[in-house]
């Protein structure tokens, strides 16, 4: 005699209902009872449970006659509702994510997208429903198995090496919001910052801002010849060393007779240069007259102009979002609100914990674009000639952007736009010229790339 398949199907859910509501027992339980939002994993715990006890009713095979009429009904159109409420709960909580906050669990609300959901998913065949709900169990045996690995309560393993840890007042209040690039450094401060692991110190330093939020570089002021304008992100606002020790700082020691200006901001990629200029922002420091654009480029400022996922999620949400319109650089608002559905679906990714675990990254959804990264530096050179007259346009890429260079050397259509080669710049010796235990040049390394821009701005 063969096992009837329906039977078997509805006992394996029996059996995956009486383990979801263990696990909702768990949750309930490691979150001390009675906490306002068990998370996504109680929700995907849930689903399971409820689909476990509806398949229980009619596995007894009791002649209820309630159960007769509506039979029909929950087996077509009941389990996949109740196997999709795992997605709805996430969605619940990205859509609380985008604001900032923890939405507290609401059953209204569970209830009124489960059916929706449900009425919809149930018009599909019976062999997609079942697959969805084994999707369904999948993620979320996964995720709250991982949830658990990383609860407090879990048995602390040995860590080989202690943390890296920033403090100083550079940790606090140090970053402002602004309509133009997302995020700006807060001006007329002086901050310190302090990297350390454990007793090892990495850098001990301070930060002089000026009253219009860009890092001062000492003496520059004095000087009344042309003008070198200076943007990037932490490599040229100088992470890691003092206001002495720039590439700016350095660059003016050997040329004092320029006025050295320096827009570099941690974080920033080459939209923000753009975004800058297009709102006459870089004009705020620059006077009129002859001067010189230099943009440092690191291998990760494509990743930044694109919005990729690991930068979006990390502190990307704010920046200027461009995308090419009949070749021309377009601002289209910012990261969230120029493409507000791929940036919920990172959202919602970095809440999974399966994702998190498999280093999971919709990468393909955001791939280098060089074409936009030439367009926009073109740009960006062009309006800056336009404000302070014949200029030059130097793009200085650094050791690991050497594919983006070669792009840029291939596509760019302005020859004011310049290319300086110091992927090599450190030789051998790279060791000596960056800062042991975090990457960004030291003293010297600013020295060796000043002497290489020195050389072609003679």
């Amino acid at each position: 005699m063969q096992a009837d398949p329906a039977i078997l199907i509805k006992a394996a859910w029996v059996a995956a209902g009486t383990s979801a509501v263990l696990s909702i027992l768990a949750v309930v339980a490691a979150r001390r009872i009675g906490g306002p939002d068990i998370g996504a994993t109680g929700l995907l715990a849930v689903s399971m449970g409820l689909v476990g006890v509806g398949f229980s009713i009619p596995a007894t095979r009791r002649p209820v006659a309630v159960w007769l009429v509506a039979r029909r009904y929950l087996i077509r159109y009941g389990f996949v509702c109740l196997g999709t409420a795992g997605v709805v709960g996430l969605g619940i909580e990205y859509s609380s994510a985008l604001e900032g906050r923890q939405l507290p669990f609401n059953l209204g609300i569970w209830l009124t997208l489960l059916a929706v959901v449900g009425l919809i998913a149930g018009l599909l065949p019976s062999a997609v429903q079942i697959s969805l709900l084994c999707v369904a169990v999948v993620v979320a045996v996964g995720e709250f198995s991982l949830r658990l690995g990383d609860s407090p309560q879990k048995v602390t393993e040995v860590v080989e090496s202690d943390p890296i840890v920033v403090e100083g007042s550079y940790t606090a209040d140090y970053f402002t919001p602004d309509p133009v690039t997302g995020y700006r450094i807060r001006s007329g401060r002086k901050v310190s910052a302090l990297k350390r692991q454990g007793e090892q110190i990495i850098y001990d330093v301070e930060y002089t801002i000026d009253d219009l939020g860009w890092r001062k570089t000492p003496a520059s002021g004095d000087s009344d010849g042309p003008i070198t304008a200076f943007f990037g992100g932490s490599f040229m606002f100088g992470e890691g060393v003092e206001d002495s020790e720039t590439l700016p700082a350095a660059f003016h020691d050997l040329r004092p007779d320029r006025r050295v200006l320096n827009f570099g901001v941690h974080g920033w990629g080459p939209q923000h240069m753009l975004a800058l200029l297009e709102a006459g922002a870089g004009s705020l420091a620059v006077p009129d007259g002859r001067g010189d654009l230099v943009y440092v480029y690191i291998a990760g400022h494509m990743a930044r102009l694109t919005g990729a996922m690991a930068v979006h999620n990390a502190w990307g949400r704010v920046f200027p979002y461009y995308a090419l319109r009949n070749g021309v650089p377009t601002r289209q608002g910012n990261m969230t609100t120029g493409r507000p559905w791929l940036s919920k679906a990172f959202i919602l990714l970095s809440r999974s914990k399966i994702a998190e675990h498999f280093g999971f990254d919709l990468y393909r959804l955001t791939p280098p674009d060089p074409d936009l990264l030439v367009r926009v530096i073109e740009r960006a050179c062009e309006l800056f000639a336009e404000m302070h007259g014949p200029s030059r346009c130097l793009i200085m890429f650094l050791p690991g952007a050497e594919a983006d260079m070669r792009e840029i050397q291939a596509r760019r259509r302005l020859d004011a736009v310049e290319i300086i080669d110091a992927t090599r710049a450190f030789g051998n010796n790279s060791d000596m010229h960056l800062i042991p235990g975090d990457g960004h040049p030291n003293a010297s390394g600013h020295r060796v790339l000043a002497r290489l821009l020195g050389t072609r701005l003679q």
